[in-house]
């Protein structure tokens, strides 16, 4: 990954736009959206299964910060955290009231599906029985082409179950954001505002194998969820659109309820048929090193956890076999 956005940088930065595979269309036509702050659209809720419906959202906005700040409030990952919850707070209060739970939640998980371009936060309060689709965002920019990644520097966005942590340094602009409210929408800048950025244990024991499998020595790594709009791999939001996924996110509890889960999905399962899913099998890159069929047992296996989440929205008990995942 950071060879791919390195070569990529260095190509495109002369025309400002950094390490980016492309804008997502749903993120400009105001279709799914994030919190009302400047440079968002308006958003919708759901239930399980993706069967979406409108949920109110308030276009004002929370109120904003401004002025200058202490740099542990605007560095330090408390401090972060305490300004992105102050930007966002009306609009998840009134998202999770929607919901019939309380802001901010306890335990979350977060579902991505690549070619629909969206990425969905489930949450709910201690005590809840069953997770809620509290909302639906926008990627901006990521490979949407459903196939997991392979090797460093081939741009792909991997797809299975990962576990995000979170990270506050980095050297590279599009991992910056400004978060005051009328600044947040602008590009990021090193050094200037705060760095923050959920990254994936990719490459799991599954994604090894399956580059040894296909001789390649190298799957690359440093596989982010961020906002600026440009990726080489990553999942990248608009910016004010990723403030809510990170904060839902980083309120998870972890000693309580385990560690966040991120399902990557090619696809929504039940948009598609047999069909459908071999034709997208077809465009695959990598299909005469693995072969069609083994990526449609892949697909099949993803399918086995989203439909267990889906039966039941609550954390995958879920393990890495020989072959596959294993889901109890």
């Amino acid at each position: 990954m950071r060879r791919a956005c390195i070569l990529v940088t260095v190509v495109l930065l002369a025309v400002g736009l950094g390490c980016g595979s492309g804008t997502n269309p749903a993120a400009t036509s105001g279709t799914v959206g994030g919190v009302g702050l400047p440079g968002t659209s308006t958003g919708t809720g759901g239930s399980v299964g993706g069967a979406s419906t409108a949920a109110t959202v308030g276009r004002t906005g929370p109120t904003g910060l401004g002025g200058s700040a202490a740099p542990e409030e605007i560095r330090a990952p408390n401090g972060i955290l305490k300004r992105i919850d102050a930007l966002i707070k009306d609009d998840v209060e009134k998202w999770c009231a929607g919901k019939g739970i309380a802001w901010p939640t306890a335990a979350v998980v977060l579902r991505i599906f690549k070619r629909e371009h969206e990425i969905e936060i489930w949450a709910k309060n201690e005590g809840q029985g069953k997770m809620v689709l509290v909302r639906t965002i926008p990627i901006c920019a990521m490979d949407f082409d459903p196939g997991p990644k392979i090797a460093d520097g081939d741009g792909k966005t991997p797809e299975g179950i990962y576990h995000p942590d979170f990270s506050y340094q980095s050297a590279n602009w599009w991992m910056w954001m400004d978060l005051d409210r009328e600044k947040v929408g602008e590009r990021g800048q090193v050094g200037k505002g705060s760095c923050f950025k959920m990254c994936i244990e990719y490459p799991n024991d599954l994604d090894r194998r399956r580059t040894k499998e296909m001789k390649h020595t190298r799957p690359g790594g440093e596989i982010c969820l961020h906002g600026n709009c440009v990726s080489a791999g990553c999942a990248s939001f608009k910016n004010a659109d990723f403030l809510p996924v990170f904060a839902f996110a980083r309120h998870h509890d972890t000693k309580k309820f385990g560690k966040l889960q991120l399902h990557i999905f090619p696809f929504r399962f039940e948009k598609l048929s047999d069909a459908d899913k071999s034709a997208l099998a077809e465009k695959y890159p990598y299909n005469d090193a693995w072969g069609k069929q083994k990526l449609l047992q892949f697909w099949a296996n993803l399918k086995e956890g989203y439909d267990k989440f889906n039966s039941n929205p609550n954390p995958l008990s879920v393990s890495i076999g020989q072959q596959k995942y294993e889901f109890k």
